[in-house]
């Protein structure tokens, strides 16, 4: 076996890890304890200031007004039905405390007070006219309502009845 050739070394660069240097840093002196949290803030700082109002407070309003205006839409959009005229009434009231309290309140809720009041004012009048309406055409067309009560209490059958709405129809155009 003496006729075989020596090992091949390895490349370069692939050897073990060169030795550090002596010196660098050693392990950090004693006397200190594991890290704590943080300490207080430096003295003279209080805590971040607040947004808006504190949690679980709500802020003051005005919840007359919000009433007023709540009811005055609706007192409005169903002016139409007498219910229109009942709703106007209350939101009416709600407004005028509302704008009363709006003055002890540095103006909070005014305009929703007048809003609900305008629109309130505005229902109970629509309510009115409405009522106004019909009473007149009730008094206009007297026979007419008449002739179609007495006619649909004598009809028997569905075609008697659409006759009666038929004629009832005719006289409301031709009195």
């Amino acid at each position: 076996m003496s006729g075989s050739p020596p090992p091949v070394p390895p490349p370069g660069g692939y050897g073990p890890p060169p030795v550090p240097p002596p010196g660098g840093y050693g392990p950090p002196p004693g006397g200190y304890g594991p890290p704590g949290g943080y300490g207080p803030p430096p003295g003279g700082y209080g805590p971040p200031p607040g947004y808006g109002t504190p949690y679980g407070q709500p802020a003051a309003g005005n919840g007359l007004a919000v009433a007023s205006l709540v009811l005055g839409i609706l007192a409005f959009v169903l002016g139409i039905l007498i219910v229109g005229g009942a709703l106007g009434v209350v939101g009416l009231i709600l407004g005028i405390l509302g704008i009363s309290k709006a003055k002890a309140q540095a103006g909070k809720g005014r305009g929703m007070a007048i809003v609900g009041s305008v629109l309130s004012s505005l229902g109970i009048l629509f309510s009115i006219g409405v009522i106004v309406f019909g009473i007149a055409l009730f008094q206009t067309h007297k026979n007419a309502f008449t002739t179609y009560g007495q006619c649909i209490a004598n009809a028997t059958t569905q075609a008697e009845r659409n006759a009666c709405v038929q004629q009832f129809g005719n006289n409301l155009q031709n009195p």
